[in-house]
């Protein structure tokens, strides 16, 4: 599987740890660029309650990660 920096600030703003990149994420921060500006969490101004997402983002956690993962 493969990670990508979406909520990755320093490499949004000032283009740190470009160097970390491999060619596939240089060509997934154009997509990410184009669409970082459709980003709702990050231009609201209503925080969320994390108490009322938690048991969705546990099932998805188990849903689509393994017990165990190899790093």
């Amino acid at each position: 599987m493969h990670l990508f920096f979406i909520k990755f600030a320093a490499l949004h703003r000032s283009e740190a740890y470009t160097h970390l990149l491999n060619q596939e994420d240089v060509e997934n921060l154009k997509w990410l660029q184009i669409f970082n500006k459709y980003d709702l969490y990050s231009k609201s101004k209503v925080w969320i309650d994390v108490e009322k997402v938690k048991l969705y983002y546990l099932s998805l956690t188990e849903k689509y990660f393994p017990e165990k993962l190899k790093w």
